[in-house]
């Protein structure tokens, strides 16, 4: 059973690495969805980012970009400067390399919170409720100590930069569907 779970896992990160999306430090990550530690947590979400960052400034999707350009404060590159310098935050490693991204992600947590659940203007004229929650605390009694962003950076609300990710990912799938209403 242990070669079945190691050849699928190994699949999954060949399949991603090939797609040209991620890295393989990326691959991997999203590969051992599933067993993620707080800290692991904190990377795919920088991974999330990165690739909606990557999304807005590939192709054109007007929900996303709107979005982006809100977080911006009206400035679309703004934003998206934003957006990418708080994925490298999420995905750094050493603590001075989260450091030297701390401003970034410490104003999206803050517009996040400034929404008040919502991430676009009504003027926009489409609003996203932002989730309350995502998911239930993890059980941290039995995991190892790792340097996290969520405990080491008081600017930054982690869940709050989960809220902003998942609003910007449903504007892409919406994007990428091709359904908008009014």
């Amino acid at each position: 059973m242990r070669s079945t779970l190691s050849d699928r896992e190994t699949a999954e990160a060949e399949y991603l690495e090939s797609m040209g999306q991620t890295t393989p430090r990326d691959a991997q990550r999203l590969a051992d969805h599933g067993r993620h530690t707080p800290r692991k947590n904190e990377q795919l979400l920088g991974t999330q980012s990165e690739l909606i960052e990557r999304a807005a400034r590939q192709a054109a999707y007007p929900l996303l970009e709107r979005a982006i350009t809100e977080i911006g404060s009206g400035d679309s590159i703004r934003g998206m400067r934003l957006l990418r310098h708080t994925a490298r935050m999420l995905k750094a490693d050493l603590a001075v390399q989260m450091a030297q991204e701390e401003a970034y992600a410490a104003e999206i947590s803050a517009l996040a919170v400034r929404a008040e659940g919502e991430l676009l203007a009504p003027s926009c004229g489409q609003i996203l409720i932002l989730p309350q929650r995502l998911s239930a605390p993890a059980d941290e009694s039995d995991q190892e100590e790792e340097l996290t962003v969520a405990q080491n950076f008081d600017r930054v609300d982690v869940e709050q930069l989960q809220n902003i990710s998942s609003a910007l990912g449903a504007m892409l799938l919406v994007d990428l569907a091709g359904v908008y209403y009014e």
